[in-house]
């Protein structure tokens, strides 16, 4: 559960806020029959591939809107994420990593009542 604050100012409100999210990278699983090159008895190795699944991470943002009182809101927003690359759980290095931190930035326009 995300816990923000909104510091409402005469023409622009500023929000910021904090909070735990969970970054998906799958389930699936997979299985790779081989079979070794030259082998007298034709030999099958079987090997087990898997994706990691959830990653805990930190999300933080901030928004900047103007004319807060208006049906055409405008704003301006800072959005970052912090985490761990993969899930505790990942034995797999073939797995690919998460980045440790990102970064967006997000211009927009709300419609609406007050």
């Amino acid at each position: 559960m995300p816990l923000g604050k909104r510091f409402q100012f005469q023409r622009v409100a500023f929000d910021v806020l904090a909070g735990p999210a969970v970054a998906m990278m799958g389930f699936s699983v997979s299985d790779t029959v081989m079979a070794p090159a030259g082998a007298a008895p034709p030999r099958q190795e079987i090997v087990r591939e898997s994706t990691a699944g959830p990653v805990p991470r930190l999300l933080v943002g901030a928004r900047l809107g103007f004319s807060p009182r208006s049906v055409l809101r405008t704003f301006i927003g800072v959005d970052g994420e912090v985490g761990p690359a993969r899930s505790a759980a990942t034995i797999d290095s073939n797995v690919p990593e998460l980045p440790i931190w990102t970064l967006g930035l997000a211009l927009g326009a709300t419609v609406g009542t007050e």
